[in-house]
């Protein structure tokens, strides 16, 4: 048991902290009002957890992909905002890419080869959206 420490009787896997259970509520023990602002606590950490340094967005969620559409075709040509936007669209609709690229496996061409000439339709897709 190098990698396991013993504890009151329960082993516990080192590298694994201990988390503190919070009471239940019908126990009592913070009452209705300590229950809440636990909920609300946690709540919060979740939502703080989700949002990144710099105010981005998940890569994966899409919902916002129709604003930065219209968002990309003000931006002047050439200019690294463009670029960047661009970059971004692209980024978050790779998943799409490698969905369709595994539909189309085992159909006499490599994976790598599917996913490469879906990436070149995803990035031209992109340069052309009209919204």
């Amino acid at each position: 048991m190098r990698d396991e420490t013993i504890r009151s009787g329960v082993v516990r896997p080192a590298g694994i902290p201990e988390q503190q259970a919070r009471p239940h509520p019908e126990d009592g023990a913070d009452g209705p009002e300590g229950f809440d602002v636990a909920v609300e606590q946690q709540s919060q950490a979740e939502r703080a957890g989700q949002m990144s340094e710099h105010g981005h967005h998940d890569p994966h969620d899409r919902s916002g992909a129709r604003a930065l559409f219209f968002e990309l075709r003000e931006l002047p040509d050439g200019s690294a905002e463009k670029a960047e936007l661009r970059n971004r669209l692209v980024r978050m609709h790779l998943p799409l890419v490698e969905h369709l690229a595994r539909r189309f496996r085992n159909r006499g061409e490599p994976l790598d080869d599917l996913t490469q000439v879906a990436t070149i339709g995803l990035i031209k897709s992109v340069d052309r959206f009209d919204p």
